[in-house]
C-alpha cells in the first residue's frame, strides 16, 4: 500500500455513534479517509459507540442545541491543539463548526475542506465559503452555491452492505420511507398519494420510519397519525421508529419499493434503495436528473409512477434498476468518494 501522508487530518463531524439513526455513516467516512493518513483526529459533537483505526483520535466537543458559548468554548478547546502547519482539515457537515474556525485555518495556511450536501443556504456555509479551501457535495443541486470552489463527489454508499436484490419483484406491494418525521420530508404527500394509488386498485401497504428531528415537529407526527387511525388508513400504514443504520439493508430487501418526496438535496436513502434495486418514486429533482424518471416527465406524481411502473414489461424493468444500480456504482459508491475526497485533501 502506498506511504500514508505523514500530515494530521483533523475532522469534523455530528457524531462517531453507530447507533444514531441521522449521523452513524460519520463513522465510516472517518475510516474510508483515516487509511491515508499516519494521525487523524476526530472532532466530534457527540461520541458513542464507534470503531475506528489504531491512528484515529476521537476528541468529543460535547455540543448540546441552544448552549452557543459553551459550544463554541469547548469546541476551540478541542480544536485548537489540533490546527498546525502539517495539518488538513475535513468538516463533514459541520458549516458551524466550519464557520467558527475557517478564518484560522485561512490565517494559519492550513487547507480546510467542508463537506456540505443541502439545499438550503445557511450563513454558516456563506461565511465558511469565503474561508475554506473548497466545498465538496454529492450533486450539482445539493450545494446552493454556485463557486469554483465547489468540488462534486457523488455519495458514499457501500454496495457491499446495500447490496442488490436477488428477487427483483414487481409486485409493488410494501412500499417504504426511511426519512426524519418533519414537515420537508412532506410525508403527508406520501400517504396522499398512497391513498390514490390504492384508489386505483392497488392493495399497496407503507412503512414509515423516521423520527421527527425535534421536539417542533411532534405535533406534525401526531396530527398524521391521528389522522391515518381516523381514517381507517392504520391497517396498511405502519410507522416505527428510527432504526440503527446497519438494519437499513436488511429492511429495504424486505420491500418492493421506495417512495419519497423531499425536494431538497439527494438523499442518501435514494441511493441506498437504488443501491439494493428498489424502485424509486420520488419528486426529488436531483435523483430525476440522474437517474432518470418512469414516466418520462420530471414533474410526474408519484400514483403516476407507481403505475408506470406496474405496467412496464418485466424485461424493461429489470435493465432499469439494473442500470441504476451501476450509475450508482459509478458516481455514488463510497470507493468514487473515498477515491474523490482523498485525491482533494492529498493534494493540498
Amino acid at each position: 500500500m502506498k506511504k500514508k501522508d505523514e500530515r494530521t487530518l483533523v475532522i469534523l463531524n455530528y457524531a462517531m455513534d453507530s447507533k444514531n439513526p441521522i449521523f452513524s455513516h460519520q463513522i465510516e467516512a472517518v475510516n474510508n479517509l483515516s487509511i491515508f493518513f499516519s494521525k487523524v483526529v476526530v472532532v466530534t459533537s457527540h461520541a458513542g459507540d464507534y470503531h475506528v483505526g489504531d491512528n484515529v483520535i476521537v476528541r468529543p466537543s460535547h455540543w448540546v442545541n441552544g448552549r452557543p458559548l459553551r459550544n463554541m468554548i469547548n469546541f476551540l478547546r478541542a480544536i485548537v491543539p489540533e490546527l498546525k502547519k502539517n495539518s488538513v482539515v475535513f468538516s463533514h457537515m459541520t458549516d458551524v463548526q466550519s464557520a467558527i474556525i475557517g478564518p484560522l485555518t485561512k490565517f494559519l495556511g492550513i487547507k480546510h475542506y467542508l463537506w456540505y450536501a443541502h439545499a438550503s443556504l445557511s450563513p454558516y456555509l456563506r461565511w465558511s465559503h469565503f474561508w475554506v479551501s473548497s466545498i465538496l457535495t454529492s450533486t450539482a443541486g445539493s450545494c446552493p452555491i454556485n463557486s469554483p470552489k465547489v468540488n462534486i463527489v457523488g455519495q458514499a454508499i457501500n454496495p457491499e452492505i446495500f447490496f442488490f436484490k436477488t428477487d427483483l419483484t414487481q409486485k409493488l406491494i410494501s412500499g417504504i420511507h426511511i426519512g426524519r418525521f418533519d414537515p420537508p420530508k412532506r410525508i403527508d404527500l406520501i400517504i396522499e398519494e398512497c391513498i390514490k394509488i390504492r384508489l386505483m386498485g392497488y392493495q399497496i401497504s407503507l412503512t414509515q420510519i423516521g423520527n421527527p428531528s425535534g421536539p417542533q415537529f411532534s405535533e406534525y407526527q401526531n396530527a398524521i397519525l391521528q389522522n391515518a387511525k381516523r381514517d381507517n388508513h392504520d391497517k396498511w400504514l405502519i410507522f416505527q421508529e428510527s432504526i440503527p443504520r446497519d438494519h437499513l439493508p436488511s429492511i429495504l430487501q424486505e420491500m418492493d419499493f421506495f417512495i419519497h418526496a423531499f425536494d431538497g438535496s439527494l438523499d442518501k436513502t435514494l441511493i441506498e434503495a437504488t443501491m439494493c434495486g428498489l424502485p424509486v418514486l420520488t419528486t426529488n429533482a436531483e435523483y430525476l436528473r440522474e437517474f432518470g424518471t418512469w414516466t418520462g416527465e420530471l414533474t410526474s406524481t408519484l400514483s403516476d409512477q407507481f403505475n408506470c411502473i406496474y405496467k412496464m414489461e418485466r424485461a424493461e424493468f429489470v435493465k432499469e434498476l439494473f442500470r441504476r444500480r451501476v450509475l450508482c456504482l459509478e458516481k455514488h459508491s463510497s470507493i468514487h468518494w473515498q477515491k474523490e475526497v482523498s485525491r482533494l485533501l492529498l493534494s493540498s
